[in-house]
C-alpha cells in the first residue's frame, strides 16, 4: 500500500471518528444526571423546564431549561415516549451533556413511575 494511500485512508479513519461525536459536545463523553419536576415542555423547540429542589431544608426550588436532542431515548418503564408526550408535573431523571457553548443538551429522559400504578 502507497503512503499516500494510507494517509488518505487515516484521514477517512479520523474523519468518522470526528463526526461520530454530536456536534458541541465535549470530548469527555461523561453524562450528567439531575432529576425534578417538569414544568413545560415545547416539543416545537425540542426544550423542556426542569424544576429541581435547591434546599431540602428551605424547600427552596430553582428551574432550569434543557435542549433535548432530537434523537433523544424518552421512556417510563418499558413503555417508549416521545417529547410531545411528556407533560408538567411528571417527575424525571434526565441525563445530558454539557457542550462548548455550555447549553446542557438532554440525551435521556426517563419518567419516573406513579409508587402506586395508579392504584386509587
Amino acid at each position: 500500500m502507497s503512503n499516500g494511500l494510507r494517509i488518505v485512508l487515516g484521514a477517512c479513519v479520523l474523519c468518522a471518528i470526528v463526526l461520530s461525536q454530536p456536534a458541541g459536545l465535549t470530548q469527555d463523553g461523561q453524562l450528567k444526571e439531575i432529576s425534578g419536576g417538569i414544568v413545560s415542555v415545547n416539543s416545537q423547540d425540542s426544550t423542556l423546564v426542569l424544576k429541581q429542589i435547591e434546599d431540602q431544608t428551605s424547600q427552596t426550588y430553582s428551574t432550569e431549561t434543557l435542549a433535548v436532542e432530537k434523537s433523544a431515548s424518552i421512556s417510563r418503564g418499558n413503555q417508549v415516549m416521545i417529547l410531545s408526550d411528556l407533560k408538567a408535573g411528571d417527575e424525571v431523571t434526565v441525563a445530558y451533556a454539557i457542550t462548548s457553548e455550555g447549553t446542557k443538551v438532554v440525551r435521556t429522559i426517563t419518567v419516573m413511575e406513579d409508587d402506586d400504578n395508579g392504584a386509587q
